[in-house]
């Protein structure tokens, strides 16, 4: 054999050695993140060595579903408890600005919900009764279920909040921004369509990388630059940080995300939750919803219609702008609220 293809043991074995590296560097994380991915554990707070990760985990409080987190401000400054709920994939520390500027005279609490923010994922169920227990079983372990509740829900936090509230008497009075479970855009819910439509370890692996292709891609959902606030840019990037830790810290909340997102009635047509926001009539003019004119997830004029026609009586705002307006526009997004607080204390006070 020429000596230019001859080989030596030691050729052989280095040749072998950089291959075993990579593939063990590579199947280390991999064999770790299944079982994460299975358990019913929150890792996020294992992370708090990482500043950007210790600024976002607070306070717990144990209750039959798991762990749940949360957030408390403003403690004694009103006799009604504002109870805050993020988006399907988000927890307020994505909004710092609007939980502090309604604290300032408002006793809030932020709930962080299955596998969001530092709560456990648990084992579901992932439907609209299940994120409503857990919404009650946290109000209850912390001795705060029979105290006037004012709700207030961002997005699938909003469906959350509809939902509790239909069958929860200590509510007197609701907020829901651009809430899902009424209807979804074409796009969005054919995609979920989509989703429902496959078995559930296929859509749990579907999902994975869905996710890490929209993180990568992560673009915007229907704001301009016309209807942002000063200082977006940097919003914007904190949001980003942060549904990066999500995804890569805390495998478990891949799972509740796309289990929610197959067994929660989003609002598409077969399966929305227009029976208990008609249940909210009670409320009468001390529900509020606001819709995004521009939202790309939650149809503002079919919304609108369905409003008109079930419940008259609720106060409907459009803002102009996208889906997420909590950190799109966080001081318009604060004033909404401490707007619809102060006629809240009005119509209580009758």
């Amino acid at each position: 054999m020429p000596a230019a293809e001859q080989f030596s043991s030691a050729d052989l074995f280095y040749g072998l050695t950089w291959p075993m590296v990579l593939g063990t560097v590579l199947a280390v994380p991999c064999a770790a993140f299944w079982p994460l991915y299975a358990g019913r554990r929150n890792s996020l707070s294992w992370w708090q060595c990482f500043p950007s990760v210790s600024c976002r985990v607070e306070s717990f409080v144990a209750t039959p579903l798991g762990q749940v987190h949360y957030r408390r401000r403003g403690v004694g400054k009103s006799k009604v408890l504002v109870v805050m709920l993020a988006g399907i994939g988000h927890d307020s520390s994505y909004w710092p600005e609007v939980m502090e500027a309604v604290s300032q005279n408002h006793q809030v609490i932020a709930l962080d919900l299955f596998g969001r923010g530092a709560t456990d994922a648990g084992r579901g169920p992932y439907d609209a009764d299940g994120f409503a227990g857990l919404v009650r079983a946290a109000l209850a372990s912390l001795d705060l279920a029979h105290r006037p509740l004012a709700m207030v829900g961002f997005s699938f936090g909003g469906a959350v909040a509809a939902h509790f509230a239909a069958g929860t008497a200590e509510v007197i009075g609701s907020l829901l921004i651009v809430p899902a479970g009424i209807a979804l855009t074409p796009s969005f819910g054919a995609g979920l369509r989509f989703l429902k439509g496959l078995p559930r370890g296929l859509a749990d692996l579907v999902g994975v990388l869905a996710s890490l292709g929209g993180l990568l891609c992560f673009g915007h959902t229907g704001r301009t630059q016309d209807t942002t606030e000063a200082g977006y840019e940097e919003r914007a990037s904190r949001v980003w940080r942060y549904s990066a830790q999500d995804f890569l810290c805390n495998p478990s909340f891949f799972r509740a995300y796309m289990r929610t997102l197959r067994d929660f009635p989003m609002g598409s047509e077969d399966a929305n939750l227009q029976k208990s926001f008609k249940q909210l009539q009670r409320l009468g003019p001390r529900l509020e919803i606001i819709l995004a004119t521009t939202d790309t997830i939650v149809p503002a004029k079919e919304v609108h219609k369905f409003l008109v026609s079930e419940l008259p009586e609720a106060r409907v705002v459009e803002v102009r702008g996208g889906h997420d307006v909590q950190w799109d526009r966080p001081d318009d997004t604060s004033q909404l609220i401490l707007d619809f607080l102060g006629r809240l204390k009005l119509e209580v006070s009758k």
